[in-house]
C-alpha cells in the first residue's frame, strides 16, 4: 500500500519505511522504529540534524513477518 501525505504524525502512525522526496527526488528513507517528526522535517528541509537528535523510538506494535519459506 502507498500512502501519500504531508501529515508527519499520520505517516508515523502508518507507514513502516517512510520515503521522502524533494523536488521529484527521493532524498531520505527512513524506517519507522528511527524516523521521528525532527527526522522527517530535516529530510524535508534538507537540513542536516546533530547526530545527538536522532534517538530511536520504539513502535507501538510490531508487525509479524511473513512466512517466506518455499515448500
Amino acid at each position: 500500500m502507498l500512502l501519500i501525505s504531508s501529515e508527519m504524525s499520520e505517516l508515523l502512525q502508518w507507514c513502516h519505511r517512510i520515503l521522502v522526496m524533494r523536488d521529484g527526488q527521493i532524498v531520505s528513507e527512513q524506517f519507522n522504529d528511527q524516523a521521528t517528526e525532527d527526522t522527517l522535517m530535516a529530510a524535508v528541509t534538507g537540513e542536516e540534524l546533530p547526530a545527538r537528535a536522532v534517538r530511536k523510538r520504539r513502535v507501538a506494535e510490531e508487525v509479524p513477518q511473513e512466512n517466506t519459506a518455499h515448500d
